[in-house]
């Protein structure tokens, strides 16, 4: 990676960013997972802004401060990107996007700065320095976010900008889309080669030069410079395998006296001490074999940027992009983002290519490095990261215990959310692209609450003189975790309701906010032992046969009421008239109410605002209801038949008793 400060326009290098890149068929989940740590200074800023989409005139130019310029298309598109503060560039258009998806999909991230180039190779194609109209680090990311629709689309665009101006820097980048993930690698002023990333390999650039042996002639999967060869050829540097093909590091760049520490500790946290020990100084190459099994998790990977010489103070964010295979292509990346270094950070979900805006206190108070505020979410993040490292014994312990909870709590509860949008997005991705906003902002809020309050108890902390008072304890810890990435923080999914108990078949439908998020329905059959004697003597004169039913709702387990009509829909029972069906509500006192609804497909549906206990009841027909008067015919119960003959003689029993009773009066 190569940050800058735009004094003079002079850039100063920092050779310190990792990037990493998991296949599908390595990790836990059958997830690609890929990302970097950008690191320049820890008292380099961040923000995290959408560009919003925007239409240009004819011959309009992209213009950085840092000398390049390139011609807008006729539109460009919305996205995302984590461009340096105002007070690390000055005014610039987008210094540094770095990180960043857009509209059509396409996640970047970039770059990695590579291994210095043989002499050979410069001397016949050096680079162009960005004030000549090369292409930098700086822009890279906004060029390609700006208007790339697809990952090749974005390889090809870097391609055909090197070829027509040529390149300012050797950088490394991974651009994705829903289908595939391209690495790409550009080695000297105009030469360069991409590859389309194998599911079954992973991968570590800690600032090398690493692309491996590639067939030019293969083109559905590699994208080359059309002088890679000939360049290299001139140069007397072109080294190739048994195969013919070109090995690209091994014939542009400088080979590496030493292993380097940040390649040795992936290697021993990806693979095991013998795989780093097995490391020898020389050439390497990005895509290897995972260890044993794979199975690497989305934490795990996380937790990879905070391990060893990876975790570096100067790290200004971190990011991790997953991919998904199943789910909607517009719900299948998630950007994980992290401010400040990852050992102690938050890396918070972001449906990127979706939302149009972000958590304001990632920009509103960008604040320069010596006044600092921390309103800021960068530098909360990094202050929590400095407090923390500043007392390992004492403030780092539980701190870190908190965030590991408090991250793997996300990362469930993002399993939850992606069941839900899949729902969303499937009935109207325009309220998939308002939700997914809505949550980020609401989980961009609470992480900044959550660190705010520990940064708080951690000066309070430090400030207390008792030389007996402890480790230091979050009073977070202690409590339930609250991340807010839930739809309950941010009114339901705005679908409409339906719900379904499956045990008796009712369902429940509703317009978007007649339940509230998280509601459950729970309805159960109910006994004729479980009616008060009142109904059953009602039901005897109404109904041929019926079936109860108990229907309630539930949240936080509570019982609640809707709060806009329902429609409910029971399930006719076997055997039941459907042209003579009639629905009772029971009230309290036993009493019955009738509900007017239909029959429809099946199902008998009525629109009410109380749930209660109902009787779906087929009726008795006028001449039924005369005998019944007389009681002659006993009613029916699905399922329970005999019971309600024998009630149906116990109660003309009790009616002969009575009458007998009173004529013994009339007599006396």
């Amino acid at each position: 990676m190569l940050a800058a400060t735009l004094v003079c326009a002079n850039a100063i290098p920092a050779l310190a960013c990792t990037g990493f890149y998991f296949g599908r068929l390595t990790t836990a989940q059958g997830t690609s997972i890929w990302g970097r740590t950008e690191d320049i200074s820890a008292n380099y800023s961040k923000l995290f802004i959408v560009h919003p989409a925007q239409e240009h005139e004819p011959g309009s130019m992209y213009i950085s401060s840092s000398g390049f310029s390139w011609p807008y298309p006729p539109r460009t598109l919305r996205y995302t990107l984590t461009p340096d503060s105002i007070y690390n560039e000055g005014q610039t258009p987008q210094p540094y996007a770095e990180v960043g998806m857009n509209e059509k999909n396409v996640a970047i991230t970039a770059t990695v700065t590579l291994s210095l180039a043989k002499s050979e190779i410069l001397a016949l194609d050096p680079m162009v320095r960005a004030s000549d109209g090369g292409l930098p680090e700086q822009d890279l990311a906004s060029v390609v976010l700006m208007q790339a629709e697809s990952a090749r689309h974005a390889v090809e665009l870097v391609a055909h900008i090197v070829d027509t101006v040529g390149s300012a820097e050797r950088n490394g980048f991974t651009v994705a889309d829903p289908n595939e993930i391209w690495y790409m690698e550009i080695l000297s002023g105009h030469q360069y080669v991409a590859v389309k990333c194998p599911p079954d390999k992973i991968g570590l650039s800690p600032n090398i030069t690493m692309m491996g042996a590639v067939d030019v002639n293969d083109t559905e999967n590699v994208i080359a410079s059309p002088k890679l060869i000939e360049i290299a050829q001139q140069a007397g540097t072109l080294v190739l395998d048994n195969q013919g093909r070109i090995k690209v590091a091994e014939s542009y760049a400088r080979s590496n006296s030493s292993v380097p520490s940040r390649l040795y500790d992936g290697y021993e946290y990806l693979k095991g001490k013998e795989a780093a020990n097995a490391l020898q100084p020389g050439y390497y190459e990005y895509f290897i074999d995972p260890r044993p099994g794979g199975g690497y998790t989305l934490y795990e990977v996380m937790r990879l940027m905070a391990h060893g010489s990876i975790n570096r103070a100067a790290t200004v964010e971190s990011h991790v992009f997953e991919t998904r295979y199943d789910v909607p292509a517009d719900l299948a990346t998630v950007l994980w983002l992290a401010m400040g270094p990852a050992e102690f950070s938050i890396f918070i979900p972001y449906y990127a290519n979706l939302i149009t805006e972000t958590f304001e206190n990632y920009y509103k108070y960008d604040s320069p490095r010596d006044n600092r505020d921390y309103r800021s979410m960068y530098w909360l993040f990094r202050d929590i990261y400095t407090l923390c490292t500043g007392d390992r014994d004492n403030i780092a312990p539980n701190v870190a215990a908190f965030l590991e909870q408090y991250q793997k709590k996300l990362i469930e509860q993002h399993k939850v959310i992606d069941a839900e949008m899949a729902k969303i997005y499937a009935y109207s991705p325009a309220l998939a692209q308002q939700k997914a906003t809505q949550l980020s902002l609401a989980a961009a809020q609470r992480a900044f609450e959550v660190m705010t309050t520990i940064r708080e108890e951690i000066l309070a902390y430090k400030a207390d003189p008792n030389p007996d008072k402890g480790i230091f304890t979050p009073s977070l810890l202690s409590q339930p975790i609250e991340t807010n990435y839930t739809f309950a923080a941010v009114d339901g999914t705005g679908l409409p309701v339906f719900l379904k108990d499956d045990a008796t078949g009712i369902t429940v439908e509703g317009e978007p906010g007649a339940l509230d998020y998280g509601t459950e329905l729970l309805a159960r059959v109910i006994g004729a032992e479980e009616l008060a004697e009142a109904t059953i003597v009602a039901l005897d004169r109404l109904a041929n046969k019926f079936q109860a039913y108990e229907i309630k709702l539930i949240l936080d387990g509570e019982e609640v009421q809707p709060n806009s009509a329902l429609t409910l829909s029971f399930p006719i029972p076997e055997g039941y008239d459907h042209e003579n069906l009639i629905l009772y509500k029971v009230m309290p006192d036993g009493s019955l109410v009738e509900l007017p609804g239909e029959v429809s497909g099946g199902f008998f549906r009525v629109t009410l605002d109380q749930l209660s206990i109902f009787v779906l009841a087929e009726k008795t027909a006028a001449d039924e209801a005369e005998e019944e008067e007389n009681g002659v015919t006993p009613p029916t119960h699905a399922g329970s038949d005999a019971h309600f003959h024998i009630l149906g003689i116990m109660l003309l029993l009790a009616g002969f008793a009575a009458l007998a009773a009173r004529k013994g009066r009339r007599t006396a």
